[in-house]
């Protein structure tokens, strides 16, 4: 899928549920968070999602760029080192897993600040595909509207797996930023 695609499903995802039956809606405390599983070619090829967090992008922003503790803040990262930083690109060496699956990759982080986007793609590891963007709009009276579109593609796992792990796993990792950010 080209970028175009993950620019289309996110306009697609940002309409209201009732104009797009295919963004499913998950209740979080305090709020929720949409979830628009993307196709191409009648084949699931990821996620664009949107929720609200109770708090100043900056926080959020913070949240998501702390890679050496992300394993503390989402729940399907064991743990993640920044191994290299060049200007506005980090790279990470991180393990992620759900349940008795887990895998190592190497990542390339595209930091945005001004904009408020923070890009990876997988340099190394299994995932044949695996990218994405966390985009951050600040909403006023310190809220913001974070949204994730991520492209993954495992050699191994038919496309029903991956879209009920990644589907299962967004609303997990939107509860834990809430959670964390409303501490910070």
């Amino acid at each position: 899928m080209n970028h175009a695609a993950i620019v289309l499903a996110a306009v697609l995802v940002l309409a209201s549920p009732e104009e797009n039956p295919a963004v499913r809606v998950f209740p979080l405390e305090g709020g929720s968070v949409e979830v628009f599983a993307v196709r191409a070619e009648g084949r699931f090829t990821g996620v664009t999602a949107k929720g609200e967090v109770d708090a100043p992008a900056a926080v959020v922003w913070d949240l998501l760029a702390d890679y050496d503790h992300a394993g503390e803040i989402m729940p399907t990262i064991k743990n993640s080192e920044t191994i290299r930083r060049e200007g506005r690109f980090a790279w990470t060496r991180t393990m992620v897993g759900m349940g008795p699956l887990n895998v190592e990759m190497t990542t390339r982080m595209e930091e945005d600040r001004e904009g408020l986007e923070l890009r990876w793609e997988q340099e190394e590891g299994p995932f044949t595909v695996n990218r994405g963007v966390w985009s951050i709009r600040e909403r006023g009276d310190k809220k913001c509207l974070l949204v994730y579109s991520a492209e993954m593609d495992h050699p191994l796992f038919p496309d029903w797996l991956r879209e009920e792990l990644i589907t299962r796993s967004v609303p997990e990792m939107f509860q834990a930023i809430r959670k964390r950010a409303f501490r910070e």
